[in-house]
């Protein structure tokens, strides 16, 4: 999907230590912790929040947070959008870092018909999100 680099980095960056979601959930009390996941099989976004103190308000800052990036309110700030893009290089990288986790990798894509230069592609569209 072209639009996937530009969703996992918006993940990355509103789930970032001392982003958004880490200050207005879990600083104000909300949840102890939230994480936000893509799947390419079922195309589907998946948002969870674990040990939620007002699981009804923790959904609607989320929402709000989201919504406000969305509709240009909040402004992407310029150094969390490169820390986000590198944070996800490093995971990448790091996945493939030794023989085992290479074949692994390698047996996954062939799994589901990626091409092996996957991790090659995701990554220079990650550096070209804006």
């Amino acid at each position: 999907n072209p639009n996937r680099a530009a969703l996992v980095v918006a993940i990355e960056y509103l789930t970032a230590l001392e982003g958004d979601f880490w200050v207005k959930l879990r600083g104000a009390g909300l949840t102890y912790s939230y994480s936000i996941s893509d799947s390419t099989d079922s195309q589907l976004i998946k948002f969870s929040l674990f040990k939620c103190t007002d699981i009804s308000a923790a959904f609607e800052t989320a929402s709000n947070i989201i919504v406000d990036y969305a509709s240009g309110k909040t402004k992407i700030s310029h150094i969390g959008l490169e820390n986000a893009k590198a944070s996800l290089a490093y995971q990448i990288i790091r996945g493939r870092s030794s023989k085992l986790s290479a074949a692994t990798s390698s047996f996954v894509r062939t799994f589901k018909g990626e091409k092996m230069d996957y991790d090659k592609h995701l990554l220079s569209r990650i550096s070209n999100v804006t």
